[in-house]
Formats: structure tokens, C-alpha cells, sequence
């Protein structure tokens, strides 16, 4: 940033083991450099066939707990999924104030030098 290089995050919630606390590390992560980051894309896991994560989902599933796989969609090359610890009321306090740092930074104006790249990301 002090470069003048516009810095974007990009972060994925929902990942197998995943508790309240790493998204409160994320949140905290963002609003620590909430100068710095121009732009934060947050995105859901998306399982897709084949992967090294859906293989030890499928060999595995005792290992992940917090997640069932519902069914393959082969048109898509993906699966749908249930990330149960979303559900829960800590898991969506968490998200919620994530969600409030990701609006905040995405809401701030972009440098002039950026703004070119804007929509890109």
C-alpha cells in the first residue's frame, strides 16, 4: 500500500474444522489493516470433484464431523454440502462481524491509482 499498489484480500469461510474463532482472527486481521486493504472479496468453500479436500471428506468422513456431503452434482463438478457449525449461534456472531469489516473496507474509496482495477476483483 505504501507503494501505491491497491491491496485486495481474497478469504474463504467455511473450511472443514473451521470455529468462531479463526473468523474472529480474520476479522481482526482486516480491521488491523483495514488502511492498507483497499478491497476484500469473502467467499464460501466450494467443494469441488476430485479435489484433495472431497477425497479425504469422502475416505474420511469421522475426521470431519462438522460436514456431510449431500449429494455430487457431475454437470457442475462440485457438491453440495452441510457445514454444520454454521448453524451455530457463535459461528454467526462471528460471521456477522466479519461480514461488518468486510463492508467497511469495501465501503472506503478507492485511491485513484485503483480505480482502474475496480469491478477486476
Amino acid at each position: 500500500a505504501d507503494a501505491g499498489i491497491s491491496c485486495r484480500v481474497t478469504m474463504i469461510t467455511g473450511y472443514p474444522g473451521e470455529v468462531p474463532d479463526d473468523l474472529e482472527d480474520s476479522r481482526q486481521f482486516l480491521e488491523s489493516h483495514s488502511d492498507s486493504i483497499e478491497r476484500v472479496m469473502l467467499n464460501r468453500l466450494l467443494l469441488m470433484s476430485g479435489t484433495p479436500l472431497v477425497r479425504s471428506l469422502k475416505k474420511n468422513p469421522e475426521k470431519h464431523e462438522d460436514f456431510k456431503i449431500i449429494r455430487e452434482n457431475g454437470a457442475y463438478a462440485n457438491l453440495d454440502h452441510e457445514f454444520r457449525t454454521a448453524g451455530e449461534k457463535g459461528h454467526r456472531r462471528a460471521m456477522k462481524k466479519l461480514l461488518g469489516a468486510v463492508v467497511s473496507i469495501n465501503n472506503q474509496p478507492l485511491r485513484a491509482s485503483a480505480s482502474s482495477f475496480e469491478g477486476v476483483m
